[in-house]
């Protein structure tokens, strides 16, 4: 295994000859998310060039329990991200479609009709279920106090966790039963 710092890792991560190197990198980062636990897993954009990154957010999205897609406010869902959405329609919809830059619109009425056209996008691609909220990581950056964040991560508590709770136990299930069927077959040689 190899240790590098994060400045060299972000060197080596976007430099697609060194890049295409890598398997799996683990940057171990500090939050309350990942001190309970949760594995924050960032794949490259859809819009990518490079189909194997396409194919590693592929995977990653038919493992994942939760499924955050993250766009652009000024080309939310653009025909890369529609592309996307129909490729995946049949592993997994997002939990949560966030719409970054959202302090980019000129008033509120234009921010509610681009969230608007993406609900209305993920719905007519069979994305149901997905909650829509925008959100500016500029002010998160300039302040803790960014509304579109602090109502995401309210939600995600509240929406999330019975839903995390009920795939874990899923997943429990499955593994028990698989395992009951393997010692069935194994006592019948007894």
């Amino acid at each position: 295994m190899l240790q590098l710092s994060l400045s060299d890792w972000q060197e080596m991560a976007v430099d697609e000859s060194e890049a295409c190197l890598i398997d799996f990198s683990h940057v171990y980062y500090h939050s309350t998310w990942t001190d309970a636990g949760f594995d924050l897993i960032d794949t490259p954009g859809v819009q990518s060039v490079h189909e194997r990154h396409t194919q590693l957010a592929m995977n990653e999205i038919a493992k994942a329990d939760a499924f955050l897609y993250l766009m652009y406010y000024h080309h939310a869902y653009s025909d890369a991200d529609a592309k996307f959405m129909e490729k995946i329609k049949q592993i997994q919809s997002p939990d949560y479609v966030l719409i970054n830059a959202s302090d980019l619109a000129h008033d509120e009425a234009e921010r509610e009709a681009v969230e608007s056209h993406v609900v209305e996008q993920l719905k007519t691609n069979e994305h149901h279920e997905s909650v829509v909220v925008s959100i500016s990581s500029k002010r998160a950056r300039m302040s803790n106090n960014e509304e579109g964040i602090a109502s995401f991560l309210r939600d995600f508590d509240e929406r999330m966790e019975p839903k995390l709770q009920y795939r874990a136990q899923k997943e429990l299930d499955e593994l028990l039963e698989d395992h009951a069927n393997h010692l069935t077959k194994w006592m019948q040689f007894f």
